[in-house]
């Protein structure tokens, strides 16, 4: 919002967070001066982001809940539980 008030471009940073690549392309909706998503073509095991494309420069986003993003909770449970990873760990 004070970006565009002032009439300046954006484009967030995430290059190498595979979780904010896909995030970052819905703000366009609501950035006017959104200039372009900073995209690493990285795969992460159990996350399928399979509805997003890049063509002809531009990326595409999926219109599905949880920005498009599908995780396999099964695989992501075992690997949680395979390497003591948790949402609290620091």
């Amino acid at each position: 919002e004070k970006l565009d008030a002032h009439g300046l471009r954006s484009a967030p940073h995430c290059y190498g967070n595979a979780y904010g690549i896909y995030a970052s392309g819905h703000l366009s909706a609501a950035v006017r001066n959104f200039e372009f998503v900073e995209y690493d073509d990285i795969t992460i095991e159990g996350m399928d982001v399979s509805g997003y494309r890049i063509e002809s420069g531009e990326i595409h986003i999926p219109a599905t809940p949880g920005f498009g993003i599908v995780f396999d909770d099964e695989l992501v449970t075992n690997l949680i539980k395979r390497s003591g990873w948790s949402l609290n760990s620091r």
